[in-house]
């Protein structure tokens, strides 16, 4: 029944991530426009730690310097760095659904992908990307690439550092799955 098995791998990553939200409530704009301003700041002084952007839940601001690195290799301005992330997150949320379905039940099946774009908050969460997308987006992608280790530690040490709430969730979810 791979319909079946969809459909269950999908709540399971739908209920996991409804917690998660639950637990830690983006501010849908505050973390987006204090990020690219961080990241314009980063730019004009040339140094992270020469910007008057604080914030004390992030003493490694990865989304800042993500925006930053775009920045600086592409020639937009950060905040159009925000848009290149938000949309390539809109890309590759469905493909490593797709992978993550495919590898954890053996389904291939490009339905579940699609569906979990019909869900508003992962649509906003383009536009208001935030630290919380940022390091699920890593931790995932670190599930895809469970077989290859030495490709799997840097998006591990890179979530980690996005945010210490989704690495803690990550660490419960994973040790879940290898009890199952």
């Amino acid at each position: 029944k791979p319909g079946k098995k969809l459909a269950v791998t999908i709540a399971t990553i739908g209920t996991s991530l409804a917690f998660l939200y639950s637990l830690y409530t983006p501010s849908f704009g505050n973390d987006t426009w204090r990020d690219v301003i961080w990241a314009l700041q980063t730019l004009q002084t040339n140094h992270v730690s020469e910007t008057t952007v604080r914030h004390s839940a992030y003493p490694f601001p990865m989304v800042p310097l993500t925006y930053t690195m775009i920045s600086l290799t592409s020639g937009l301005d950060p905040l159009w760095s925000s848009v290149v992330t938000g949309f390539l997150y809109l890309i590759k949320l469905p493909l490593i659904t797709l992978l993550l379905t495919r590898k954890l039940v053996g389904i291939d099946d490009y339905r579940g992908a699609f569906f979990l774009l019909m869900t508003p908050l992962v649509v906003i969460w383009s536009a208001g990307y935030i630290p919380q997308v940022y390091s699920l987006i890593l931790f995932l992608t670190a599930l895809v690439t469970q077989s290859t280790p030495v490709l799997q530690l840097p998006f591990l040490v890179s979530g980690v550092f996005g945010h210490g709430g989704v690495a803690t969730w990550t660490i419960l979810t994973t040790f879940a799955l290898w009890v199952v």
